[in-house]
């Protein structure tokens, strides 16, 4: 399951740059910042917060919890705009965000793109299954993104 699906939007970007500024609570100072006009709260089978996102002039963006505490700070900013708390177990949450990284990777890669791009056009199939086909068989994601 990908996050846009789990936090029930149509696209997401995270705020973290990469997967190993994860743990960087930088981050968590950032999204308390943000301004918006809707918002979403991920908590988990715990009720434990997973993730914020924030949506504003069209985006959403998120930050995510897997790897550090939420400030009050961000907290009350989500409260403040009156957002949605979605609920879903820790282990999806962290199957999402370690694919959205890797397609993050993926698709910035040059040397990658064009080997997706061959393999799309010889299989006729849209570039983004080949990605997600070529990530289910190296590191087990799902295939039905």
């Amino acid at each position: 399951m990908r996050a846009e699906e789990i936090l029930g939007v149509e696209a997401v970007r995270f705020i973290e740059p990469s997967f190993a500024d994860l743990t960087d609570s930088h981050f968590t100072a950032v999204l308390a910042s943000f301004r918006g006009d809707q918002a979403r709260l991920l908590i988990d089978e715990n009720e434990d917060p997973l993730a914020l996102a924030f949506h504003n002039d069209g985006t959403w963006d998120a930050g995510t919890f897997l790897c550090r505490k939420p400030s009050s700070n961000a907290i009350e900013r989500f409260e403040e705009v009156s957002g949605e708390i979605y609920q879903e177990e820790r282990t999806i949450w962290a199957a999402a965000v370690r694919e959205y990284y890797s397609l993050q990777i993926v698709l910035t890669s040059a040397a990658v793109r064009g080997s997706v791009r061959r393999c799309s056009a010889r299989w006729g199939m849209p570039r983004s299954h080949v990605t997600m086909m070529l990530h289910s068989s190296r590191w087990g994601f799902p295939q039905n993104a």
